[in-house]
Formats: structure tokens, sequence, C-alpha cells
């Protein structure tokens, strides 16, 4: 019998609280670090449902499903991991994971191309090992890639908008995952390595070209156009062309693009 995750029911003057105390925000919550016993946590507050509209509670409980199956996963090799959900009146609000204040998001500590290629392979690996367990992560960006330039590990945060088997979908899509959609909701689980493809090339294409983080889509089109990246070898470009083809017919076959580009 796996692991039953741990929940702790919070009162409505403790959530207000917690939300005027987080130092950060993103598309599905804002983010509270704070010590329990001396032992760093980070707390990801779900927003309320005038963000998430009609859909709210069959989002909670996807998000609650996915999360109970993650901590039930034994020895999860993921530095951050589900310590447990808190909820108020029965009603998830969120969730804790294990912190390291060490780690910095990809997009601050990385910005050499040797130091992009090394993380990069390390990326791929943990994608890899995720789909060993049956998990598709679905928004793969520098802001939820953490890495310690000490241990020189990697970890992905953001694991309540992940897809689990054929139970648990992606709650919020990226636009460029949509042609990937199937039945259901759920997506291709090639789409990960067509989206840490993107990722990569936008790393590299913005560090040689000089100009700001596009989003995927904008770089796409760049491709589309005809843009050659020249850090890309010729096999490389050849993996490009199957990514423009899959941007419309949201089929890929899962090639990485790591093993093609230039070293320096």
């Amino acid at each position: 019998m796996g692991k039953v995750l741990p929940n702790i029911e919070i009162s409505k003057v403790a959530l207000e609280e917690m939300k005027n105390k987080a130092t950060k925000s993103g598309e599905e919550g804002s983010i509270l670090f704070f010590k329990e016993e001396g032992v760093p946590i980070a707390r990801k507050i779900f927003h309320n449902d005038r963000y998430f509209g009609f859909q709210y509670e069959s989002i909670l409980e996807n998000k609650w499903s996915k999360l109970r199956r993650l901590y039930s996963i034994k020895s999860f090799q993921n530095d951050v991991s589900v310590i447990r959900t808190f909820s108020c009146q029965g009603q998830l609000l969120g969730y804790d994971l294990t912190w390291d204040e060490q780690t910095q998001n990809f997009e601050d500590a990385i910005t050499s191309y040797e130091e992009k290629r090394f993380y990069f392979t390390l990326i791929q690996e943990k994608l890899e090992y995720f789909h060993s367990l049956g998990i598709v992560y679905g928004d793969i960006g520098a802001r939820n890639i953490l890495v310690n330039l000490k241990t020189k590990q990697m970890s992905f945060c953001d694991l309540d908008n992940v897809q689990i088997g054929k139970w648990c979908p992606i709650d919020r899509y990226p636009k460029c995952l949509v042609p990937f959609r199937k039945e259901y909701g759920y997506i291709d689980p090639h789409f990960d390595a067509y989206m840490f493809n993107l990722f990569v090339l936008n790393e590299l294409d913005s560090q040689f070209m000089k100009h700001p983080k596009w989003p995927y889509e904008k770089l796409l089109l760049t491709f589309k156009q005809g843009y050659q990246p020249f850090y890309l070898e010729e096999d490389g470009k050849r993996v490009l062309h199957q990514m423009i083809a899959a941007s419309c017919e949201g089929d890929y076959d899962g090639t990485y693009i790591t093993p093609y580009i230039k070293r320096k």
C-alpha cells in the first residue's frame, strides 16, 4: 500500500495571512517560503475560483489526485517533492514542497554556453526518468527549472501541473501544446521532448543573437520563415524541421535536440 498524503486544515484567516506573506506569484498560484523546525519549505497557494473559472472544482480534484500519486512514489528523484496538502473547509488550497535554499531558477543562475549544455543534459535525463514513472512534464521553461550550482543538480518545480498516465491530465496548457492534445484532454507523451527542444533553442538563440527570450510560438515562427540556427549540427536542423511539422500535426517522435548542439 502506498503512502497516504498528509493534509492539514487551516482557517480562512490563516489563508489570508499566507497570501499576504507570499513572495512569488505565478499563473496558478503564489509561493510562500518559510521554515518549520529549521527545515525550509515552499508552499504553493492556488488562486481562487475567479481565476480558474467554471472548471475550478474539477481542476482542484485533478491536482489533488496528482499530488497523492506523486507523494506515493518511493524515493522520488527530484529535489523538490510533495510533503503534504492543505485545505480550508475540506477544499484543497495548495501544497507544501521540500525546498533547498541554495537552488536558483535556471534563468538567474545559468548564463554561459557550456553551463547550459551541461544542464540541458541533466534536464533531458530528468524528463526520461519522469517518463519511466508515467509522468509528462507540462510546462518546460526557465522559471520552472531549479539548479543547485554547488551540487550540480537540477529539479523541476510546479509539480501539480504534470500529466500522470491516463488518470491525471495537465490542467493548464501552454499555447504550443494545443496541437498535441488528444482524446479527453491528454497530450502525446512525446510533447515534453518537443517543448524541451523549444526551451533549448530559446536559451541558445537569445544568448547568441542578443534578443530577449521569446514566447515559443514566436520562436517557432522564425524557424518556419527559414531561419537556420548556426549553433546546430546538420542532424539538429533535421530535428528542427520535424518540430516545425509537429507544430501543425501534433505528432512528434520524441527526438531530443541536445546531442546536436555544436561544441564551442
